[in-house]
C-alpha cells in the first residue's frame, strides 16, 4: 500500500525533471509564414486531407489538397459527386477520356469547354500569347454567329484591336469572305439606334499618306463591291468622308449614283426658278476652314446656309464635328451642315438650256435684222 501511495509523488518528480515535449500542430492553410517559396507536407495517409502547403512570405497556401472536400488552388481526385461551391477548382477524372474541372455549380469538361462556360472574370486580365499565333475554328456552324461579343452596360469601346509596331503596313482588322452566294461579306457593320448621330462602320487614319477604311475587291468576275454601304436614316449618310487634304475624298473614278427611272416616281421637270434665277442667287467664296489642321489653304465652294434657301434639295446633315481652334481649345459642331457640289450640275444645265433658248431667241433676232439690214442696203445701192 505504502508504494501505491508514493507512485503518483514518484511520477510528478519524474515528469518534474524529464518534461515529454509536446508535439507541434501541423500547419493549417492561412497560418503565417516567412521564407518565400518554402513547401511543406500535411497530413498522410493516416490524416486526411493530405496538403501541399507553399509560403507566399507571409502564410501558407494550400496548392495541393488529395481529399474528398475542402478548397484549394488545385484539388485532384476522381469524385463521383456533384459541383458544389465547396469543391470549387477541383480536378476530376471522369474514367473514360477527359478531365472536369468544378467552376463551383457544375463539372465543366477540359476537353470540350465552350467559351461561354468559362467563369467570368473578377479582375482584368491580360494575355500574352509572345509568338504563338492562335486559330478558332467553328466547322460545325451554318447560320448561327461563331463568336459573339455583347454588353448592356458599355458606353466606350466593346472590342479594339490595336497594332502599335511603328513599321507595320498590315491591317489590324482583316476579314475575307470566300463564299460565292450573293451578300458575301469580308467586314459587316451595322448600328441599330434609331436617335443621334452613329456609325455602322467608322474609320479613322492619323497617316497623312493613310486610310481610315481601305476597301478592295479582288474578284474580276460578277458584281464585286470593295465597299458598300446603305443608310436607311432620311438624313444620314451611307458613306461621309471627312479629310483634312483639300483633296482628301477622291479616287481614279468618278462617283456614279443610281439613276435608273424603275427606281423613281413623281417624275417632274425643274421650274423655271430653279434654273438660271437659282444659279445667279449663288454666292460662290473662297474661304479657310476653321479648324486648325485644315486651315492651311483657301479653298472655294459655297456655304450650306447661303444655299439652303436656293436649292434646299442641295443641302443636309454631316455628323457632329469636332474641330480644333488655333489656341488649341475644341469645339463641336452640333449637326453640321453638308452640300451635294455634284448636284449643283443640275440646274446648271437647266440655266444652260434656259441661255441656249435665250441665244437661239437671240441668233434668230441678230439674222432678221441683218437680212433688214443687208436689204436697206442693196436698196441703196439702187
Amino acid at each position: 500500500m505504502r508504494f501505491y501511495a508514493l507512485f503518483p509523488i514518484f511520477l510528478w518528480a519524474l515528469l518534474s525533471f524529464f518534461p515529454i515535449p509536446a508535439l507541434a500542430a501541423e500547419a493549417q492553410p492561412g497560418d503565417s509564414c516567412s521564407v518565400n517559396g518554402e513547401v511543406r507536407q500535411t497530413g498522410g495517409p493516416e490524416q486526411i486531407p493530405s496538403r501541399t502547403l507553399i509560403c507566399n512570405g507571409t502564410t501558407w497556401q494550400n496548392a495541393l489538397e488529395q481529399s474528398t472536400a475542402g478548397t484549394s488552388l488545385l484539388q485532384i481526385g476522381n469524385d463521383a459527386t456533384s459541383c458544389t461551391t465547396e469543391k470549387l477548382g477541383r480536378l476530376r477524372y471522369n474514367g473514360v477520356s477527359t478531365w472536369s474541372f468544378c467552376n463551383g455549380t457544375a463539372w465543366v469538361s477540359m476537353g470540350a469547354a465552350a467559351i461561354s462556360s468559362l467563369t467570368p472574370a473578377t479582375a482584368s486580365n491580360t494575355i500574352n500569347n509572345a509568338n504563338y499565333p492562335q486559330t478558332w475554328t467553328w466547322d460545325g456552324i451554318t447560320s448561327s454567329p461563331g463568336l459573339s461579343i455583347t454588353s448592356s452596360t458599355a458606353t466606350g469601346r466593346l472590342l479594339s484591336v490595336a497594332i502599335t509596331t511603328a513599321s507595320s503596313s498590315s491591317a489590324a482588322i482583316y476579314g475575307t469572305n470566300s463564299g460565292n452566294g450573293y451578300g458575301a461579306t469580308g467586314v459587316y457593320g451595322r448600328t441599330s439606334s434609331t436617335s443621334d448621330v452613329n456609325y455602322g462602320v467608322q474609320g479613322h487614319s492619323d497617316s497623312p499618306t493613310g486610310y481610315g477604311v481601305y476597301a478592295y475587291a479582288a474578284s474580276n468576275s460578277g458584281t464585286n463591291y470593295g465597299l458598300y454601304a446603305l443608310s436607311n436614316s432620311s438624313t444620314g449618310y451611307a458613306i461621309y468622308c471627312f479629310a483634312v487634304n483639300t483633296y482628301g475624298c477622291g479616287g481614279n473614278r468618278a462617283w456614279s449614283s443610281a439613276s435608273d427611272r424603275r427606281l423613281k416616281k413623281e417624275i417632274t421637270p425643274l421650274g423655271d426658278k430653279d434654273g438660271l434665277e437659282a444659279i445667279m442667287q449663288l454666292r460662290p467664296v473662297r474661304y479657310h476652314w476653321r479648324d486648325v489642321k485644315s486651315a492651311g489653304k483657301a479653298e472655294m465652294g459655297f456655304i450650306a446656309q447661303d444655299v439652303e434657301p436656293i436649292l434646299p434639295e442641295l443641302v443636309g446633315y454631316g455628323p457632329d464635328t469636332e474641330i480644333t481652334m488655333e489656341n488649341g481649345t475644341k469645339e463641336v459642331v452640333r449637326n453640321a451642315k453638308s452640300m451635294s457640289y455634284s448636284t449643283v450640275v443640275v440646274p446648271l444645265v437647266k440655266a444652260v438650256q434656259e441661255l441656249k433658248i435665250a441665244n437661239d431667241v437671240l441668233r434668230t433676232q441678230n439674222t432678221d435684222l441683218r437680212h433688214r439690214v443687208e436689204r436697206l442696203e442693196s436698196a441703196e445701192e439702187r
